[in-house]
């Protein structure tokens, strides 16, 4: 299941190996794509408005749409003075990665409409029941494998840095 602990293991996973070959890409640059990875799960915070009487479903579902996601990225760049194409790149990657988990989950509601405003089309690839903990299990594995290979790569270079 996709959960929220998978999709920033993944976005760490891939933002901690691709920065062997862009070496802009620092700890703190990868928190910036974990965060893009849970942009598109913004819109939750209706369940606890929805608790407190705040009908607002309609307004912030487009957020789980990646047009939606893009303008919140887009909007969260705003925030940083230095290096905002790279922010703004490891967002998009984040949100990429949410989206690729999220794509492979039987969805019940028929798949996400990946290509809004274009094509209301939904999209699935319906591998992965959605209450499947088995990768989560599976991304907490990986994630200590990249973080043993990537420090004994990183020491045997003799950088240091994790």
């Amino acid at each position: 299941m996709p959960d929220w602990i998978t999709h920033l293991l993944a976005a760490w996973m891939i933002c901690t190996i691709l920065s062997f070959k862009y070496k802009q890409i620092n700890p703190a640059y990868t928190v910036v794509c974990m965060a893009g990875a849970l942009i598109p799960d913004l819109f939750k915070v209706v369940i606890p408005l929805g608790f407190m009487g705040f009908k607002m479903e309609n307004y912030l579902m487009p957020v789980h749409l990646p047009i939606g996601s893009l303008i919140i990225a887009c909007i969260f760049t705003l925030f940083f003075k230095e290096n905002r194409k790279l922010v703004l790149s490891l967002l998009v990657l984040g949100v990429m990665t949410h989206y690729a988990l999220d794509l492979l989950l039987i969805n019940l509601g028929g798949g996400m409409a990946l290509l809004f405003p274009l094509s209301w089309t939904k999209w699935t690839l319906n591998i992965i029941p959605d209450d499947d903990l088995n990768i989560t299990i599976l991304a907490v594995g990986l994630t200590m494998v990249v973080y043993v290979v990537s420090s004994w790569v990183r020491r045997r270079s003799g950088s240091g840095k994790i």
